[in-house]
């Protein structure tokens, strides 16, 4: 499947330049049937189109043709619309140059029985092929009755080179994603005993000037339906062209990550998922785990751990009573199914400027919903400590006055809605000898002066 669009397209480009010779001397339909089959007789397709199929008669022609059907004993292809233009001045150059392809609705069928000779390009095709300005509508591929949609496609650049020693073909495409420009580069080995052995080897990259992701593995069209076996790598050196929804987040930092894909194309799990994102001065945050069903978001199983600190940025969205952070560090455990995820072997370590200590430890569920994620299930325990009352004013109010270092635990626990605060036990010391001891509990936090609780 993977050289049957480059194929078809190289073929009829080619085709289109072998008659523009003499599109300035006969009609438009001569000239379309004429292409049509030099590319049934180069590619050993069956071709069949609409009746309003046209062709330009300029430098750049462009082939315009509906309802198109292509048959062999491999598969078969409709098209709603497909429309080529090639720029003759770009054969100057030693480049198929194609300023314009565009594919409309499109399904594609894989037959099973795989009889008859293998779709081939001519050794004779010596040009390079370049395409810009790509749009792919949706495409359905279908083998077996199973069916694959590819969402709809723009690509700003796509060039193809077949190497004809080693037999390898290699794609090259331009796009952008999320205001982001992203070279991807895909490379096939022994294109021509592909369809023999139903066995489609790829190594893929894509890239830009921040980011850099890649993978290699083995697409098994034995197997019905056809499975993946992949390794993925990803590195970014700078973060901070990706958007956080965090104003001043520092994204800066080395982002690095592996993991294993395998499995059928609905339902692929990963396996031995390790990504690390570093900057040594401030930052360490690391992800490991396995997911069963990426797509489906169940079977997961994840570690999270890491730490904070130049927490900076996080100024603007803390509370007024709460002195800068120096140090954050935190470590759970997510496991679960979507649209319920569980926190487990949760534990937070918190450190401001003014040495409050917080530490939390414990689990909550997350429930998804139409309004986003809650916390469900939560229980946790709170310890803190700090050398004044001042500095713990947070867990307190504001105008606390001072009464030396203080300490104190509580527990926190809620279904669903507001937490409850029980167990509360604060103790107050200062060097004169005065002491303070709190207990009880909060039925419902944060507090509601209107409400007794």
């Amino acid at each position: 499947m993977i050289r049957i669009t480059p194929i078809i397209v190289s073929a009829f480009a080619a085709l289109v330049i072998r008659v523009a010779g003499i599109v300035l001397l006969v009609d438009n339909k001569m000239v379309i049937s004429k292409v049509v089959q030099q590319v049934e007789s180069a590619t050993g397709v069956q071709i069949s189109y609409g009746p309003d199929a046209s062709i330009t008669r300029t430098l750049s022609p462009m082939l315009t043709i509906p309802d198109l059907n292509i048959e062999h004993p491999h598969f078969k292809i409709h098209t709603r619309l497909f429309q080529l233009q090639v720029s003759l001045p770009g054969l100057l150059r030693g480049n198929l140059s194609i300023p314009k392809l565009v594919l409309g609705n499109t399904r594609v069928e894989i037959n099973a029985d795989r009889g008859g000779e293998p779709l081939t390009l001519p050794r004779s095709f010596f040009l390079r092929p370049i395409l810009n300005q790509v749009r792919i509508s949706q495409i359905s591929i279908v083998r077996a009755n199973e069916q694959l949609t590819l969402p709809a496609t723009t690509l700003e650049q796509f060039a193809v080179t077949i190497d004809p020693v080693s037999d390898e073909l290699t794609c090259r495409l331009r796009t952008r994603f999320e205001k982001i420009m992203v070279d991807v580069v895909a490379r096939v080995p022994r294109i021509q005993t592909i369809l023999a052995q139903q066995q489609l080897p790829f190594s893929l990259r894509a890239a830009n000037p921040f980011f850099n992701l890649s993978s290699n593995g083995r697409v098994d069209f034995r197997s019905s339906p056809p499975t993946l076996q992949a390794d993925l790598q990803a590195e970014a050196s700078d973060l901070i062209q990706i958007f956080t929804g965090i104003k001043n987040f520092p994204a800066s930092g080395k982002l690095s990550g592996t993991a294993q894909l395998s499995g059928t194309f609905d339902k692929i799990s990963m396996e031995n998922l390790s990504a690390a994102w570093k900057k040594p001065q401030d930052r360490y945050v690391q992800l490991k785990g396995r997911i069963e069903n990426l797509f489906a978001l169940t079977g997961v199983d994840l570690g999270l751990t890491g730490w904070f600190e130049q927490l900076n940025w996080l100024d603007t969205m803390l509370p007024e009573s709460m002195d800068p952070l120096q140090r954050v560090s935190f470590s759970t455990r997510i496991a679960g199914a979507y649209p319920h995820l569980g926190i487990r072997q949760c534990r937070l370590t918190v450190n401001t400027m003014k040495s409050l200590e917080l530490n939390v430890a414990g689990k909550l569920d997350l429930a998804a919903d139409t309004t986003g994620l809650q916390a469900e299930n939560m229980a946790f325990k709170l310890n803190f400590s700090a050398p004044s009352t001042r500095s713990a004013r947070l867990l307190f109010f504001d105008t606390v006055p001072e009464f030396g270092a203080v300490q104190g635990q509580a527990h926190i626990r809620s279904g669903k809605g507001a937490p409850s605060v029980e167990k509360i036990s604060v103790q107050i010391r200062d060097a004169r000898g005065i002491k303070v001891d709190l207990n009880g509990r909060i039925n419902s936090f944060p507090l509601d002066p209107e409400v007794s609780n």
